[in-house]
């Protein structure tokens, strides 16, 4: 439900749906309350991620949601327990890129970096790293500190290509080869984006 409720819409504006925002929050209620639950399959966990990201869309259209979804993202950093369960390490590493996105939002960089670098550290995928090295160039470049920005932006673009190794999907590809595009335009290398 909830990848069906942040589509696009038509005109490109960002409209939730809230019907299946709804419908999301009701079956992550309902996985909290199923009768067979191992413990492998840390179903927590995935319900806080996943109740943090419609608690932090519906937060970016304007509701009162901030606090709950700093919560369930909290909680999945806590049930990660520094490294304690390493099954949900890439939800911890997304966890604290989402805390990172709420506290750059609110203009508060220090504590963005520091987010978005412990997920760099946690995370395995070359793509979400690129992602997170893109942001905190963007967050140096906003603060003048060209070198911090350039050292980023490299960082970036080599994981986006070792994403592009692991990829076999075209149209996934384009996407990194986009990425990587956009960091060279933002070092000021034309030829090469």
């Amino acid at each position: 439900y909830y990848l069906r409720a942040v589509q696009p819409s038509p005109d490109g504006e960002f409209k939730p749906d809230e019907t299946l925002l709804k419908k999301a929050e009701e079956a992550y209620a309902q996985a909290l309350e199923a009768s067979i639950r191992p413990e492998t399959a840390d179903i927590p966990t995935k319900v806080a991620i996943g109740l943090g990201q419609i608690y932090l869309v519906q937060w970016f259209v304007g509701q009162d949601t901030l606090a709950q979804a700093t919560e369930q993202f909290q909680q999945v950093i806590d049930n990660y327990a520094d490294g304690a369960n390493p099954r949900i390490k890439e939800f911890a590493a997304e966890a604290h890129a989402r805390l990172g996105l709420i506290a750059r939002q609110q203009g508060d960089m220090a504590p963005a970096l520091t987010e978005y670098t412990t997920a760099i550290s946690l995370s395995t995928s070359p793509s979400r790293r690129g992602l997170y090295y893109a942001t905190l160039a963007d967050i140096y470049d906003a603060q003048g500190d060209a070198d911090q920005a350039q050292t980023n932006n490299e960082k970036s673009i080599t994981d986006y290509k070792a994403a592009i190794e692991r990829s076999r999907q075209p149209e996934t590809q384009a996407e990194y080869w986009d990425s990587i595009a956009t960091r060279y335009e933002k070092m000021g290398d034309t030829d090469r984006a």
